[in-house]
């Protein structure tokens, strides 16, 4: 999501917290319940009282009720810089489980290769197709497209660890994800705007 806004501007983000929305709800459900081999009754329970949901879901509200000029300034602020830890923290939660795996183990593992093209081509490929029978905006297009185009999320590895599986394993996917990514994202928006 910070790609995008860097791109598109905050504006955009009303368009982009649905996609994340739906996304992390995906991974608390559906993501959780293949790592763990079954989700249990509360899995989307859970996904909707994840923070990530439940605070998509009350700035919808706030915006569609139109009090966003009365949330106070000190709170708005709060939000904005909290919303800024958001890279750093994430890069803090990929070098632990990094700095617990082997760099070169990064490079020479075939399957990390397969889910970082299936995470940077194939998902946003199929978005793009999606998106071009959508009536939308292009900037709204874009803003959709390029959070489609992100690498895999920290997240990942903290699920993996949640669920006791190899949370070396997902951290790696993320690290090849992110430096791949250099040269799928631009490939991937240049034939979106194209």
């Amino acid at each position: 999501m910070i790609s995008a806004v860097a791109v598109v501007g905050a504006d955009m983000v009303f368009c982009i917290a649905p996609f994340v929305a739906l996304l992390n709800m995906l991974q608390m459900t559906y993501g959780v319940r293949l790592m763990r081999g079954s989700g249990g009754r509360d899995g989307f329970a859970k996904a909707l009282l994840n923070p990530v949901v439940a605070s998509t879901l009350i700035g919808m509200m706030i915006f569609l009720c139109g009090l966003g000029p009365s949330v106070p300034q000190a709170a708005e602020r709060t939000i904005s810089y909290i919303g800024g830890m958001n890279a750093p923290l994430a890069m803090l939660v990929i070098g632990f489980y990094l700095a617990q795996s082997r760099l070169l183990d990064i490079f020479l593992e075939p399957r990390l290769y397969i889910v970082s093209a299936a995470r940077l081509l194939l998902i946003p490929l199929i978005s793009l197709l999606i998106l071009s029978f959508l009536p939308l905006d292009d900037m709204v297009r874009l803003s959709v497209l390029i959070a489609a185009s992100a690498p895999v999320g920290s997240n990942v590895a903290v699920y993996a660890e949640m669920c006791g599986l190899d949370h070396g394993y997902a951290g790696r996917v993320v690290a090849l994800s992110t430096i791949i990514s250099i040269i799928t994202l631009p490939f991937v928006i240049s034939i979106g705007v194209g």
